[in-house]
């Protein structure tokens, strides 16, 4: 592995692929192929010649299969100083900074990934509020899956790609106890959202 060569984009270099392709070649393929079938593919590059590389193995790709890529709906981030000049872009793609949304979720600054979170507790408060009328009526079985079907459910993709700011979580919690006790809490938190074959009531806890 110590051949002095540079390391790839995700830190490994080529000799340990080469060395656990046994182990891992699997994984890596299923990973390709689920990209392509998924119709969103993420490419990082670091020169002119891989631009020219990659618009090569497109324009095989489409020639191949009769589908191309809609350069329209494709973006281009550019991160970090590029001192010697910024790579010429197939399809008329032009470079954009600061960040992009991929698959529902804002990804690059600061900035940018603040907008996952804007009115993140007003939308929970909002999708709870129209259950509020029946809620004296609802078992306590009936309030969990409102919880956790309707409100919490619209986090949980964010929350497993970035981390939400400092508050978010307790804020959008407390709307969450508040309308699972219709305003009385009765018991602690803790016990409310401790699974049912613990005796809670397993709904879900930021």
């Amino acid at each position: 592995m110590e051949n002095g060569r540079a390391s790839g984009i995700d830190g490994l270099p080529a000799e340990f692929y080469k060395a656990f392709w046994a182990v891992i070649g699997q994984d890596v393929l299923d990973v390709l192929r689920g990209s392509i079938r998924g119709d969103d593919l993420v490419v990082m590059i670091n020169t002119q010649e891989d631009v020219n590389v990659l618009a090569a193995i497109l324009n095989d790709f489409q020639i191949l299969s009769s589908a191309k890529v809609n350069w329209t709906k494709s973006e281009a981030i550019l991160v970090g100083e590029w001192g010697g000049g910024q790579p010429t872009l197939p399809g008329g793609l032009a470079w954009k900074r600061g960040g992009f949304k991929y698959l529902g979720v804002y990804l690059g600054t600061n900035e940018f990934l603040n907008k996952n979170w804007e009115g993140s507790v007003e939308h929970v408060k909002g999708r709870l509020s129209r259950w509020k009328r029946v809620v004296p009526k609802m078992s306590y079985r009936g309030r969990t899956l409102v919880i956790n079907n309707l409100a919490a459910s619209s986090l949980w993709h964010k929350l497993a790609c970035v981390d939400p700011p400092p508050n978010l979580l307790a804020n959008i919690q407390a709307q969450l106890v508040d309308f699972f006790w219709d305003g009385l809490h009765w018991i602690p938190q803790r016990f409310s959202t401790c699974r049912k074959r613990k005796e809670g009531r397993g709904w879900s806890s930021f």
